[in-house]
């Protein structure tokens, strides 16, 4: 272990033998100290600045990478509950007293002691400790942290046949059937390319592979991270295990498909799930389950006599920066499970609802941290009230559409669960991944600077609507005063009323499904067999200055609309045209990302048109209104093809458009949009 002198800035910090100075409640100096700026500390010999240094990042988010900051960030550390922590560290993360100790006293409490050394294998009884601990301490079944077993009578039939429900039985190794009220553990892991074959699940070998030692006769097309998973659950003197591959038979399209939309239940249901975020592909395993090891090594410094001290870096920070933060299929089955295992960076975590525990500390009885202090709190509380409202929906699609897949064709089926999950809590049914009011939902913009630079962010996704967040590669938000307003009928608010806060609709809603069915869309997202939507419908939802405009002749018949792979929305609304400026490009916007102002009849600024994707040099805009303000409206930029339109941009127009736009004027427009 190095032995160096402390720098003249950190010799402020009154460190001693166990931090006492600092522990001590007569404490009163300063609890912040400024350590210079970031190029400074670096180029030290001083032992307190070597931990601090590789902490450091210049990311505003642990989605971020980590990167040091430049050299003329200052850097300030703080003593804080136990521990030094930093801005410009993962939140979460901290220096700590090293030392192996195995004294239980009340001193603990005071601050942080992280291990000097890991054993090549995990010591298991520590993770039972923390399972047994939220057991005592978080409530019974149905809680929080404990959910209700699983009863199979929950999924879904298709006809008479009530799909089946299957486990790995780890004692006999083979598929079985769950038994009622059946406890498991899940799996949640990256599938990857693979390396060759590997064993799935298919109606051909599910008899085989349900006799016993089935899966032992043939571990060697099973993926390592399955295999440990197998022996992290024997090691817990649990039973079972659900893994996708090995649970759902691979080759019935309709039992995928039934179960992919119900994939929260899998996850909410298990009393542990296994996250296995360490390595690239399912053929990495858990390091530090046996037999695959792990070799890790501590940075320790000696700040003065007495004094050992470490760092521990938060799970948070790992685990966003890992492949399997960065895929899609695997953030519903994250947020969704109650309590998670999290093999991530060659060392283990463990999080339930109330606590955050790491085997990095040398009491493992103590958390880590609470779950309000830790960089995921908003992440991972996205579903822990007992409703849901739109902010919960912007959330999920905010950290959604940063992650990849391997097939854009799975935008919505990866996110299935989540959403189910959204309208379980919510009372709310999502249409294409748009929950009601769809005059709100429809209002998403591309997100300029939250984005993912491994993400292709340019241009629609193929084979999914413009009208839907899935319908682009770019992730998509929601402004503030979408995520909060009320909704409310256009009409039944009085002209002269101050509600800004709120915004007014007057849309009746209709789709074409796939199968050439017409359906009205309800105010709860449910689907109502309808005939061909009228102008009239909408019209009397409207204040009475839109109910006078004209009703323009439609370009195309409702009724004709061609079939699609997808549904189309059919709707009447006020349809304007403006002329259109080029705006130039702001320093931090997407290359090749283009706005335009929206200009009126007289050549005055109606709105910024924040545009979808790139698009051809344009001298005027079709827009559609969806919503209004007392001072805006909201409206969509269309294009047209074949008289079937599809979304370009988003704009908030000024009240006074109507009067002021291009000729032929405000009309009602009969709209198909795909």
């Amino acid at each position: 272990m190095p032995s160096l002198s402390l720098c003249k800035q950190c010799s402020q910090i009154p460190f001693d033998a166990e931090l006492k100075t600092l522990r001590s409640e007569e404490y009163s100096g300063p609890t912040s100290w400024s350590l210079g700026t970031f190029g400074e500390l670096r180029a030290r010999n001083c032992p307190f600045c070597e931990l601090v240094a590789p902490m450091c990042t210049s990311g505003k988010s642990s989605w971020d990478a980590f990167t040091p900051p430049g050299d003329s960030k200052v850097v300030v550390v703080e003593w804080s509950s136990g521990s030094f922590k930093a801005a410009c560290f993962d939140l979460g993360s901290c220096i700590c007293i090293s030392g192996d100790l195995d004294d239980r006293n009340a001193n603990y409490a005071t601050a942080y002691y992280a291990r000097t050394t890991f054993d090549e294998f995990i010591a298991f009884e520590n993770i039972r400790r923390w399972i047994s601990m939220c057991d005592q301490e978080h409530g019974t079944y149905g809680s929080e942290c404990r959910p209700t077993p699983f009863n199979p009578a929950i999924l879904p039939r298709i006809g008479k046949r009530q799909l089946d429900f299957r486990v790995i039985d780890v004692n006999k190794m083979c598929i079985v059937y769950a038994p009622l009220q059946c406890k498991y553990v899940a799996l949640s892991y990256v599938w990857g390319a693979g390396k060759g074959s590997r064993l799935v699940l298919t109606s051909q070998n599910e008899e085989t592979l349900m006799q016993p030692e089935a899966l032992t006769n043939a571990q060697a097309l099973i993926p390592n991270t399955i295999l440990d998973a197998i022996t992290v659950v024997r090691k817990l003197e649990e039973k079972y295990l659900w893994v996708d591959s090995l649970c759902l038979a691979q080759d019935d399209t309709v039992e995928l498909q039934e179960c992919v939309a119900i994939m929260d239940l899998f996850y909410e249901m298990a009393v542990l799930t296994i996250v296995a975020a360490d390595g690239e592909d399912a053929w990495a395993g858990l390091r530090g389950v046996e037999p695959t090891p792990r070799q890790l090594n501590q940075r320790v410094r000696k700040i003065v006599p007495g004094l050992n001290m470490t760092t521990i870096k938060d799970m948070d920070g790992l685990l966003r920066r890992s492949t399997y933060s960065s895929r899609a299929w695997t953030m519903q089955e994250e947020i969704i499970s109650p309590r998670l295992l999290v093999f991530v960076d060659g060392q283990v975590y463990f999080r339930c609802g109330h606590s955050h525990y790491s085997e990095a500390l040398n009491w493992p009885g103590k958390p880590l941290h609470d779950l309000l202090n830790s960089v995921g709190s908003l992440y991972y509380t996205i579903f822990s009230m007992s409703e849901a409202s739109f902010r919960t929906f912007s959330t999920i699609l905010m950290y959604y559409m940063l992650r990849k897949l391997s097939y854009e064709s799975d935008i919505l089926r990866a996110a299935q669960g989540m959403l189910r999950k959204f309208s379980v809590l919510s009372g709310l049914h999502c249409f294409e991944g748009l929950p009601p009011p769809l005059e709100r939902s429809l209002l998403f913009e591309k997100s300029l600077y939250f984005t993912n630079p491994g993400l292709n962010n340019f241009g629609r996704r193929e084979g999914c609507p413009s009208y839907s967040w899935t319908g682009w590669k770019s992730p998509s938000v929601y402004s503030h005063f979408l995520e909060v307003s009320d909704i409310c009928n256009d009409k039944a608010v009085d002209d002269n009323s101050q509600t800004n806060s709120v915004l007014r609709g007057w849309i009746i809603w209709h789709c074409k499904l796939e199968d050439g069915n017409l359906y009205r869309i309800s105010n709860t997202g449910r689907l109502r067999k309808s005939l061909l939507p009228k102008p009239e419908d909408s019209k009397r939802n409207a204040r009475r200055k839109f109910q006078g405009i004209q009703v323009a002749a439609s370009d195309i018949e409702f009724g004709i609309v061609s079939d699609s792979s997808y549904p189309f929305l059919l709707f009447w609304t006020i349809c304007i045209n403006l002329r259109l400026t080029r705006e130039s490009q702001a320093k931090g916007f997407m290359p090749g990302i283009v706005n335009y102002h929206a200009m009126d009849r007289f050549g005055k600024s109606c709105g910024t048109v924040k545009m979808d994707t790139i698009v051809p040099e344009m001298a005027e805009g079709k827009f559609v209104l969806l919503a209004a303000t007392d001072d805006n409206f909201w409206a969509l930029m269309l294009v047209w093809e074949d008289g079937v339109a599809e979304r370009r941009g988003i704009v908030q127009l000024s009240k006074s458009v109507l009067d002021r736009c291009l000729p032929p004027g405000p009309r009602w427009k009969a709209i198909t949009l795909r």
